[in-house]
């Protein structure tokens, strides 16, 4: 499995970034989600791991999963849900992210994005596409991070 390192990584990392602030100027994050959908509603739900085994996390340490629009290979990804576990002790990690399923469009793609970071440093994240909801992919998917070096 290929490691992301030096300027791959560097660039995910900016576009990552840079998404995520456009998605929180545009106000297209988790409160994008009607109230009412979050408890009982559509999520996709999986599981964050790590393909060696089980991981204790360091005391802090943060992961954060995403469900994206990832359609247009040019453009920041829009997230469309995500859920945050501030503190998590250990991988794997159960999720559950609601989303609203007027926002779905069967002509588009979705993929969940995963990372563990302490104190802003990243620590794990996913190195492949998870898709998920379109396109014959499925609704519920386990994502598989990596340790960044």
């Amino acid at each position: 499995m290929p490691l992301m390192t030096g300027v791959g990584l560097a660039l995910f990392l900016f576009l990552m970034a840079l998404a995520s602030s456009v998605c929180d100027a545009l106000g297209l994050g988790e409160s994008a989600v009607p109230d009412d959908m979050l408890a009982d509603g559509p999520a996709v739900e999986g599981r964050v791991f790590f393909g060696g085994g089980a991981v204790e996390l360091p005391e802090g340490a943060v992961v954060e999963v995403q469900l994206q629009d990832t359609s247009l290979a040019d453009a920041p990804a829009v997230t469309l849900g995500e859920q945050a576990f501030p503190d998590a002790r250990g991988l794997p990690l159960a999720f559950r992210i609601p989303y609203d399923p007027d926002r779905i469009d069967e002509r588009r793609e979705y993929s969940l994005q995963a990372s563990v970071t302490l104190d802003g440093r990243l620590l794990y994240i996913n190195d492949t596409v998870h898709t998920v909801l379109t396109g014959g992919a499925p609704e519920d998917s386990d994502v598989e991070v990596i340790r960044v070096r």
